[in-house]
């Protein structure tokens, strides 16, 4: 947000924080995100709010993409493309600028591991319930989940990943809520204080001094 290109670790929290509405209002049922209840008042609200200060001196102000496609029955690598493109529902802005978000469907696809990577790379997201895409993919956690893109078909639409590990659609409504795990970058001046980054001896960051 300052202007400077850098490299920055993303990170992807691995548990929700419980199921939210993409927008708390019924009068609000729109897919922009820079206006979204689940972007202002939870993520970057009572969220953010919440976490310490180490914490949050560590979490980076970046822009985000926000560009979108008509369809997910396409390449992951496609779908990386299109997420940092200009097509947009008509008065839409193409980025936003802010600490925490959410996964793209492009973060899902290119987390598949396993000898069924190549394989998955080369099939769309839509079909990522079958040839064992999912049951490999560690951003995969058996629920509804929402990503960061809107389907441009619609601008009520947005992406999300499908209970059967698939990446789909579907309109935003108040009556709808889906899992939410936060997506942060860390600034440029943490380090590595210890840690393998194995589940018994996690990784363990700290601000240079």
């Amino acid at each position: 947000s300052d202007g400077n290109i850098g490299s920055h670790i993303k990170l992807i929290r691995n548990e929700s924080i419980g199921n939210y509405y993409w927008s708390g209002s019924s009068s609000n049922r729109s897919s922009d995100w820079t206006k979204s209840t689940l972007n202002t008042e939870v993520l970057n609200g009572t969220y953010y709010s919440n976490l310490n200060e180490d914490a949050k001196c560590m979490i980076s102000n970046v822009i985000w993409s926000l560009g979108g496609r008509n369809s997910q029955f396409t390449l992951t690598s496609t779908f990386y493309t299109d997420e940092r493109g200009t097509r947009v529902n008509s008065g839409r802005p193409i980025k936003w600028t802010g600490k925490i978000g959410l996964m793209y469907p492009s973060d899902y696809g290119f987390a598949v591991g396993g000898n069924v990577r190549i394989t998955c790379l080369k099939a769309d997201l839509g079909s990522y319930s079958s040839n064992n895409c999912y049951t490999n993919d560690w951003l995969y956690n058996g629920s509804y989940q929402w990503t960061l893109t809107p389907n441009t078909i619609d601008d009520r639409v947005v992406f999300y990943m499908y209970s059967s590990g698939a990446i789909n659609s579907g309109y935003i409504v108040s009556a709808v809520s889906n899992t939410v795990r936060p997506v942060i970058h860390l600034n440029s001046n943490i380090t590595l204080s210890s840690g393998t980054g194995s589940s018994s001896d996690p990784f363990i960051l700290k601000v240079k001094e």
